[in-house]
């Protein structure tokens, strides 16, 4: 949300893991400087956090995007340290020399952060309960802005998918008078922005001689978005689609294009790159295979019964609001209603 709307023209890019100052002086620097801007208050981390909250002044609507509960511990246990992975073999993994065939070297190791492993480990999922600042903290927030708040407004995880982005950010820019999405921002918007699933190396270089090929994805190459306009997407002319495996293109700078498409390599090169390609596939399904799904917790805290009561009053009162607001989106969250069956 916070990359959708900052291309929409609202700056909100507070993050969550820096520390409290840092985000103080960003939002107050956006308000600032941008032509329009939200103030981002994310979920309580480090520091003096809470003063955060109370220097807030004036009235004002609140944004959240709520999710069913399961899945945010999902998110959470498949975390990934990324300082983990060395610099040198990330730079060795980012920068590919063409025709390079040694491909089990050219994807990094994953770690995750609460099991410190290559694997997640369910029986972490207890150390979540270690830090209660990180997950469910919405009731927390909204208590401390109460005497400011003119209206809450809960987006459920669902509207901001793939399917339905476009129209939430639509009503959204329509409520509050900022620019709809462009058509050309419509394949960011719609394509995979998390990288957690192997794709952490993005966006490699493929250097081949005088030309440089780079694979990456709409969301990291729109990082930059005055950048954005200096690369032409080739994807279609090696693979017939615009993009691939949900998230995938392949560009090259505007002005190599004509020479490579008439270079006598072409198709040399484009037969690397989809042999990348497959390999990258079989690298992202193992990374998946290190993966725990909802189910697994499930399975999990029905043979525990103590962490499963703990969790239980952890996720209720964080979603009280929702449960008396919005019972809908409660309906729609179907890991949470199976918890709540399996708690009854």
């Amino acid at each position: 949300m916070h990359h959708f709307l900052m291309l929409s023209g609202v700056e909100t890019r507070a993050w969550a893991w820096l520390n409290p100052e840092d985000i103080f002086r960003i939002n107050y620097w956006n308000l600032l400087n941008k032509n329009m801007a939200a103030p981002s208050l994310p979920s309580i981390t480090t520091g003096d956090y809470k003063k955060l909250f109370y220097l807030l002044d004036g009235d004002f609507d609140i944004i959240t995007i709520v999710r069913d509960p399961i899945s945010v511990l999902k998110t959470a246990l498949n975390h990934i340290e990324s300082y983990k992975i060395p610099s040198d073999i990330l730079d060795y993994c980012c920068n590919v020399e063409c025709y390079n065939r040694d491909f089990k070297k050219l994807f990094p190791e994953i770690w995750y952060s609460y099991s410190n492993s290559t694997k997640v480990n369910i029986k972490d999922l207890e150390k979540l309960l270690d830090n209660p600042e990180y997950y469910f903290t919405f009731s927390k927030r909204i208590n401390m802005l109460k005497k400011n708040i003119c209206n809450i407004v809960c987006i459920n995880f669902e509207d901001i998918n793939s399917k339905n982005i476009i129209n939430t950010m639509n009503n959204l820019s329509n409520r509050y008078n900022f620019q709809a999405p462009r058509k050309e921002h419509e394949i960011i918007l719609t394509s995979r922005i998390n990288l957690y699933q192997g794709l952490m190396h993005l966006p490699v270089n493929i250097n081949c001689k005088m030309f440089q090929i780079i694979i990456t994805t709409p969301y990291l190459l729109s990082l930059d978005t005055e950048a954005m306009d200096r690369y032409i997407n080739i994807t279609n002319e090696i693979f017939n689609s615009d993009i691939i495996m949900e998230s995938i293109i392949i560009v090259c700078f505007q002005e190599q294009y004509d020479v490579l498409m008439k270079n006598q390599e072409w198709n040399q090169i484009k037969e690397y790159v989809k042999e990348y390609i497959e390999s990258l596939k079989i690298y992202i399904e193992n990374c998946k295979s290190n993966l725990i799904t909802e189910k697994d917790i499930l399975i999990y805290l029905r043979k525990n019964s103590s962490l499963r009561l703990k969790f239980l009053e952890f996720i209720n009162e964080n979603i009280k609001y929702i449960k008396e607001n919005y019972p809908e989106y409660i309906k729609t969250w179907k890991y949470y209603q199976e918890f709540d069956r399996m708690c009854k």
